[in-house]
């Protein structure tokens, strides 16, 4: 199960556009209704990016919706933000089996990357999504999460290196459109329970610190 990031001290945070027309008419309360955006409600693999969002807002009343959506992926057209809003870290990876992740030699990490992603229109806003650190670790020739945190112990300039070339890259890549693959980061339990202390406005959405969608794939 995917864990939502923890807040804490961060020691990689400095790795990293005559004649008037006549006037048209006013709207009617059926333009309206007509115009209006209305979440589906079955599963839909390849929503717009403002679709997207709109699902997302309607899972937050609706249960029966998030669990259709669940563990399915979504292909949406969308770019990660180059700027300065995303969070970077290795952390412990989370573990089914608790006996074996008490022992030393059973810890494991993973990447830590959480980024805003923009949709094709300036006016379609962000999501914030956590990405899968398989993904990530594909751009850093061959270190694990696990050797760069041992790196960083006993190099700490080399480690640096390594994570903003990697990084940049990475960047590079993700910051220009595409077809990203994604799905729900939490579990419904999970995803409730979050959502309950969280503002209702649409900001939820683009709060790094708080992801509801892991990306999965770029193609």
């Amino acid at each position: 199960t995917q864990h939502p990031p923890q807040q804490r001290a961060n020691p990689y945070a400095s790795l990293r556009p005559s004649t008037s027309p006549p006037s048209a008419p006013k709207p009617t309360s059926t333009m309206i209704a007509a115009t209006t955006l209305t979440p589906p409600s079955s599963f839909t693999s390849n929503p717009s990016f403002s679709e997207l969002k709109s699902i997302l807002q309607s899972l937050r009343t609706d249960r029966t919706l998030y669990k259709r959506y669940h563990g399915k992926i979504i292909t949406v057209p969308c770019k990660m933000d180059s700027g300065p809003s995303k969070v970077f870290n290795i952390v412990k990876a989370s573990s089914g089996d608790k006996k074996k992740s008490k022992l030393k030699k059973d810890k494991k990490y993973e990447y830590l990357l959480v980024g805003q992603f923009l949709g094709p229109k300036q006016s379609d806003g962000a999501i914030a999504c956590q990405v899968e650190s398989t993904v990530v670790e594909t751009y850093f020739d061959g270190y694990t999460p696990a050797e760069i945190r041992k790196l960083s112990r006993e190099d700490k300039v080399r480690a640096n290196r390594i994570v903003n070339q990697s990084s940049s890259q990475f960047i590079h890549d993700f910051s220009s459109l595409g077809q990203i693959e994604m799905k729900l980061l939490l579990t419904a339990d999970n995803f409730y329970r979050k959502v309950a202390s969280l503002s209702s406005s649409s900001n939820w959405l683009s709060d790094t610190a708080n992801p509801f969608m892991l990306v999965v794939k770029r193609t």
